[in-house]
């Protein structure tokens, strides 16, 4: 069997033969085409790669417009220097391609399994992304499903930061909404920003400083909309629904 073609550099191991990124052991999941871009900027690391030798060697015998990879590229970047991680691993070289400047050791040792994550974290985040769809979907009765759904990943993931901070963000949207007392909804937001400001902060989580202002808001903010409470968009909505108490 030959030997597998593997990577480290940082806290990353990029085996292009299984085609897996890792991190600290734990499987980062790219894209098809995004592995591929990735392996040839990491095989040759500290030289330039051209858009036109990006474009041969990811899409041999195809027609693809140069600006799909600035699309992988930002995802890549994303991808590596996301989670509070500051290095830098892609520089753009401008009107010429790309160049992987951190630096690689190509390695022979054996991977270890790959961490998977707990069960219960998993449906947590399958439900804080249910409550963000919910949310963003700006509508007077979904906003109640966001709160269902974010309340759900906080009970069975109390630690989860990007689920306090995901009800804190849903609970000002029913105050803009008026679909609770005004005094109500800013006092739960405040107590969920507070328990997200308690937690260290997960990926996609509304910044500090945008929970710090929701946990500054008192019980009596009436006649303040949500944008007044931080960066939470007020969603928008043609009237009140009939037959519901806005008190």
């Amino acid at each position: 069997m030959p030997p597998s073609e593997r990577y480290e550099f940082g806290e990353f191991v990029l085996d292009a033969t299984e085609r897996r990124l890792l991190c600290r052991d734990v499987v980062v999941h790219l894209a098809p085409k995004a592995h591929d871009v990735l392996v040839e900027l990491v095989r040759n690391a500290g030289h330039l790669v051209t858009r036109h030798q990006l474009l041969e060697r990811v899409w041999p015998n195809a027609f693809v417009e140069e600006g799909i990879l600035g699309v992988y590229v930002s995802g890549l970047r994303k991808a590596l220097e996301g989670d509070g991680r500051h290095a830098s691993f892609i520089e753009t070289v401008p009107r010429s391609g790309y160049r992987f400047v951190a630096a690689v050791t190509k390695s022979s040792a054996e991977l270890r399994a790959p961490t998977q994550a707990p069960a219960g974290s998993l449906k947590a985040a399958e439900l804080v992304g249910w409550g963000r769809k919910h949310l963003f979907a700006a509508s007077f009765f979904r906003v109640a499903d966001a709160v269902s759904a974010f309340q759900a990943a906080v009970d069975i993931d109390p630690t989860y930061a990007a689920a306090h901070a995901g009800l804190a963000i849903a609970r000002i949207s029913q105050a803009a909404l008026r679909a609770m007392p005004l005094r109500d909804a800013y006092t739960l937001a405040k107590a969920s920003a507070l328990r997200a400001l308690a937690l260290p902060t997960a990926a996609g989580a509304p910044s500090s400083p945008t929970l710090a202002a929701l946990a500054r808001q008192s019980g009596g903010c009436r006649g303040r909309g949500a944008r007044g409470a931080g960066t939470a968009p007020a969603p928008a909505h043609r009237g009140r629904p009939q037959g519901v108490d806005h008190s």
